[in-house]
């Protein structure tokens, strides 16, 4: 992990000291439906974040989860890591305020399903808190820009 600090001439001789890293979730409640309806409405952006064309996670997001092991490119993948196929959704539908709404038919998923994206995170981490798969969503959608042409 990188930690960068940037230094600004305020005042001569009194550099701004860079915020210390996030170790933790935020304390206090997060709005996961306000975040699936931003998830859904930038889906085609952020799903690559998310798994790979084979449907499994990325490593950043496996690592949420409570059993993270790294992945060795020159073994096979062990039985029963989170797996997307057959994905349909996450639905931009607000069916019983439940925007993001997601189901994967394939045999290898189980019939894993959700009511929101934030579920989504936590099937394909293994297991991690929605407080956390919340953070890290919420970040993504943080970084992302949004640029709306006339």
């Amino acid at each position: 992990m990188l930690h960068l600090a940037t230094v600004a001439d305020d005042e001569p001789g009194a550099p701004i000291e860079a915020k210390a890293p996030r170790s933790a979730a935020k304390p206090g409640p997060y709005d996961a439906r306000e975040l699936s309806r931003k998830a859904v409405a930038s889906w085609g952006l952020i799903s690559p974040h998310l798994y790979d064309r084979r449907g499994f996670a990325h490593e950043d997001i496996r690592r949420l989860g409570p059993d993270f092991k790294g992945y060795d490119p020159s073994r096979q993948r062990p039985d029963g890591w989170p797996r997307v196929v057959g994905l349909h959704g996450p639905s931009s539908y607000d069916a019983n305020g439940n925007t993001g709404a997601w189901v994967c038919t394939g045999y290898e998923s189980g019939g894993a399903r959700g009511d929101d994206v934030v579920a989504l995170l936590v099937f394909l981490s293994g297991g991690a808190s929605r407080r956390v798969c919340a953070e890290w969503l919420s970040d993504l959608l943080d970084r992302l820009v949004v640029v709306k042409v006339a």
